[in-house]
């Protein structure tokens, strides 16, 4: 009995011994073994990437998760060394709820077979997380957008996930929400606010907060007046019948880059530059009978006017219907009944009457030219306007016709001198009349919408027919500058070029008229056949011509063209700018040397080729002199 006695008692030592030993087994290595490894003293310094392996001490010290083993969430683990890679923990077992929802969100939808896809550890860490409510948490309020910028400022992550708004983050950043929360305003909206936490579901789905028909209700969480304003608004009862056009608040307001009211250079800084978005739509007026006319008749208005012109509080669209609670017409609480109309006007014009508020409304055009007292006055002063100045100008042409004919037989007795000749002057109008057609039909095109270019369509010289003449104009032009190019190597041509080349003479002769005519120089310089003022017309004709012929075919056969994406563009904007340089130095320079200034032939050198000798001796005294081998008479 001793001797066995004796071996239990040793029995239940050896398994006294060994259980505890069993037990560790099957709870695996406890944490202070596993940070033997894997543990770093101090905390992950900030912004540098770490061996995603290392637990940083103090980090861990300090997070939720502080106390607990690591086999409670790597529960994989029964021995050391352990396999590598770990299986991914399974946050449900503690965090059922937010697992579930997660579970039915985009998120986790686009994590099968997407490695980028967001996890729990992509936003929580499980090593570091810290409470929500620690403001050194990366999910304290004011840090939220930081960490969904990890994948939605992404634009490569962006783009592989088709968002229905680019670059979110970018965009959340200029809007007023995190301008406010910078400022320390922890109530300021954040992304889980308007798409949740872990129920993140795409926009179009209804289930989704920020599903379009949702909207209202997600900023009502914290706009609550203006959410009940909305409601019982046009906008908001026509959402609530399923018009899927009606505005919410994100239609005025933006996703992302949600704008401050009042904000310059934002959507809402002058309303009528948000509300014209739809009223000026005409589908969506004639669908909804919405009145035709209302933003044109509102941007011809002082209003209007003195907005586009930088008034800033001049009224819009808001100051007189409101911004949430919009209501028609007939509605008494409505701002613009007939009842509250001296009330609505009187908040800007103290002294509003009954009288001063009828007389503005958004009378449609049409209406407004052909209708009422005002059109009656229209009218009068349409036909008083062409009657009286229509005979002054019949007036003055008939005076202006007589005198050119008088002028013009003077020059014809006096001009014997010989300036250009017969194929000169054919050029000269070749160019002369091409030029002016490419100016007229390139500018339609580019300015379709000015009055001049409508009165052209309405005479039957639409876009259609334009664009043949123009193309015709620049063969023409092209052809001529070939003709000249040839020409330039006649006889007379040659002698044309040397007379035309420039010379460090013409820029002395430059500064010596300019001198001369400051008073400051006793006399005009003694010109060549050829100033400086002709000369630089010339040269630059030379290379306007070539500039723009050469965009010009770029323009008109851009799929034969292999050059590189750009050069369409390029070719586009070199084509108007230099068209209105061209134009623009033809009207500031020649026509002022040529017709305008006094004391010159005028143009009619340019309709004969001949010049009156005294007044060739005026303008160019040596090529005078050289001509008719004598010097110059003194000019009257």
């Amino acid at each position: 009995m001793r001797f066995g006695a004796r071996w239990a008692g040793l029995g239940v030592l050896v398994v006294a011994a060994i259980l505890p030993c069993v037990a560790a087994a099957a709870r695996g290595p406890t944490t202070r073994e596993c940070l033997e490894c894997h543990g770093v003293a101090g905390e992950k310094p900030a912004g540098k990437a770490a061996d995603p392996t290392s637990i940083f001490l103090g980090d861990w010290e300090k997070s939720v998760h502080g106390g607990f083993e690591c086999t409670d969430c790597h529960a994989g683990i029964k021995s050391l060394p352990h396999d590598t890679p770990l299986e991914r923990p399974t946050c449900a077992a503690c965090h059922s709820d937010e697992s579930a929802n997660y579970a039915r969100g985009t998120h986790a939808a686009r994590a099968v077979g997407d490695s980028l896809a967001p996890r729990c550890a992509s936003c929580h860490d499980p090593h570091t997380v810290r409470s929500s409510s620690d403001s050194t948490s990366v999910l304290y309020r004011s840090h939220v957008a930081q960490v969904c910028a990890r994948c939605h400022a992404d634009a490569n992550g962006v783009g592989e996930r088709q968002l229905a708004v680019p670059h979110p983050a970018q965009s959340y950043a200029r809007g007023a929400h995190e301008h406010a929360m910078q400022a320390g305003n922890l109530r300021a909206a954040t992304c889980g606010d308007c798409h949740d936490s872990h129920l993140v579901l795409r926009a179009q789905d209804p289930a989704s907060p920020v599903f379009r028909q949702n909207i209202p209700q997600t900023c009502g969480r914290c706009h609550k007046e203006e959410y009940a304003l909305y409601r019982t608004s046009v906008h908001g009862l026509a959402l609530a019948r399923g018009g899927t056009d009606a505005p919410v608040c994100n239609t005025c307001h933006g996703e992302h880059a949600v704008a401050a009211r009042g904000e310059r250079g934002r959507t809402t800084f002058v309303a009528s530059h948000t509300c014209e978005s739809c009223h000026s739509n005409p589908a969506l007026n004639r669908r909804y009978d919405l009145p035709v006319g209302a933003v044109s008749s509102y941007e011809d208005s002082y209003h209007g006017r003195a907005a586009r012109g930088g008034l800033a509080q001049a009224a819009g669209c808001t100051s007189c219907h409101g911004a949430h609670s919009i209501l028609p017409k007939s509605d008494p609480q409505s701002s613009i009944n007939p009842a509250n109309l001296v009330q609505t006007c009187g908040q800007c014009h103290t002294k509003a009457t009954p009288e001063f508020a009828a007389s503005y409304a958004h009378t449609p055009d049409s209406e407004a030219r052909t209708q009422g007292p005002a059109a009656i006055v229209r009218s009068i002063y349409l036909w008083l306007i062409v009657a009286v100045i229509g005979g002054m100008l019949a007036h003055n042409a008939i005076l202006y016709r007589h005198q050119l004919r008088r002028e013009f037989a003077v020059h014809k007795q006096k001009a014997v001198h010989t300036r250009l000749t017969r194929v000169e002057l054919r050029q000269h109008a070749v160019l002369l009349t091409t030029f002016f057609i490419l100016v007229i039909t390139g500018f339609a095109l580019r300015y379709p919408d000015d009055q001049w270019v409508r009165a052209l369509a309405a005479m039957g010289f639409t876009e259609g027919v334009r664009r043949v003449v123009h193309r015709v104009a620049a063969v023409g032009m092209i052809a001529a500058s070939f003709f000249h190019l040839y020409y330039m190597f006649t006889r007379r041509g040659r002698e044309q070029m040397r007379h035309m080349a420039p010379v460090m003479r013409d820029v002395h002769e430059a500064i010596q008229n300019v001198r001369f005519y400051l008073g400051q120089a006793a006399a005009p310089p003694r010109f060549t056949r050829f100033r400086y003022i002709e000369k630089a017309e010339y040269w630059a004709l030379i290379w306007g011509t070539a500039v723009m012929a050469i965009t010009g075919l770029i323009l008109w056969f851009p799929s034969q063209l292999q050059g590189p994406n750009w050069l369409v563009r390029v070719a586009e904007a070199i084509h108007l700018y230099e068209a209105w340089l061209a134009f623009l130095a033809i009207v500031v320079w020649h026509l002022f040397f040529v017709v305008v200034r006094p004391g010159i032939p005028g143009a009619f050198t340019a309709i004969t080729g001949k010049m009156d000798p005294e007044e060739l001796a005026h303008e160019h005294p040596e090529d005078y002199a050289r001509s008719y081998e004598s010097p110059p008479p003194p000019h009257p």
